[in-house]
């Protein structure tokens, strides 16, 4: 009778050790939660949702307008969280609150259509980007911006962000469950 009930006990702590081994794996090389921390992607994103982000997305597949998560530059222990806006060997520029692009297919430039966003949304410069300057984006380098345009410290501010910052894409928005939603 005790080998059985020891048993059954070493069975539910091989089940137990098993899952927590591959929730480590996942977590490691496949996904990672993250916390929206603060008002910058508003009012796509609010302060305190969780999001699933995929690590396994290839950072060559990005597209223009993914939520990247990624180490801030200036201090790496910190996430942050934003929309990717313009790639390497791109240039930027910031015109009547208008984003232009500039690259091989569009040399003379095109507005950038930010659906996602309200007409009404101002993006004005800051200390790195200045209203009409261009701005080319380094080798290996991205620029991000968050929604909330007029409270968001983002490249605009402090710079392009590296390649090797980058966590990953957030995939899914999970928390609160009533804002339960695939990002797009």
């Amino acid at each position: 009778m005790l080998s059985g009930t020891l048993n059954f006990f070493l069975d539910i702590a091989e089940v137990v050790l098993l899952a927590f081994l591959m929730y480590l794996a996942l977590n490691y090389f496949v996904f990672d939660l993250h916390k929206v921390d603060g008002d910058s992607m508003l009012p796509n994103l609010h302060d305190s949702e969780y999001l699933i982000t995929s690590k396994i997305s290839s950072k060559d597949s990005y597209k223009r307008g993914d939520i990247l998560i990624f180490q801030y530059p200036k201090n790496p222990k910190k996430d942050f969280v934003k929309r990717l806006i313009a790639f390497p060997g791109e240039k930027i520029q910031i015109i009547n609150s208008k984003v232009i692009i500039y690259n091989n297919e569009n040399p003379n430039g095109f507005t950038l259509e930010e659906l996602y966003l309200s007409k009404s949304t101002i993006t004005d410069q800051k200390a790195f980007l200045r209203e009409g300057a261009v701005m080319e984006i380094p080798e290996n380098e991205y620029f991000v911006m968050g929604d909330n345009r007029t409270v968001s410290s983002d490249s605009r501010q402090w710079g392009f962000v590296p390649k090797k910052n980058i966590i990953g894409k957030a995939s899914t928005r999970i928390w609160p469950i009533s804002a339960f939603s695939i990002l797009r």
